[in-house]
């Protein structure tokens, strides 16, 4: 079996730590920066060959509430 390779996106960090202690491992290093025009910069910091790779990483940056009556966002 190939070993694995967890990694962080912004979004879950403690997840992350929570999900590798119970694989017995330790989060796969990643740097992540946000820059203030939204846009993201990550750098891969571990060796991925040959490995099994897991990402934790929310599809959106925020939770939007649409009010279903008015279709306002709130």
């Amino acid at each position: 079996m190939r070993s694995s390779c967890v990694f962080s996106g912004l979004s879950h960090p403690q997840l992350v730590e929570a999900i590798c202690e119970r694989l017995g491992q330790k989060p796969s290093q990643v740097v992540s920066k946000k820059f203030s025009n939204g846009e993201t910069s990550v750098e891969i910091k571990t060796s991925v060959r040959d490995q099994e790779i897991f990402i934790v990483q929310s599809g959106s940056s925020e939770y939007v509430h649409l009010d279903r009556e008015s279709g306002k966002s709130g």
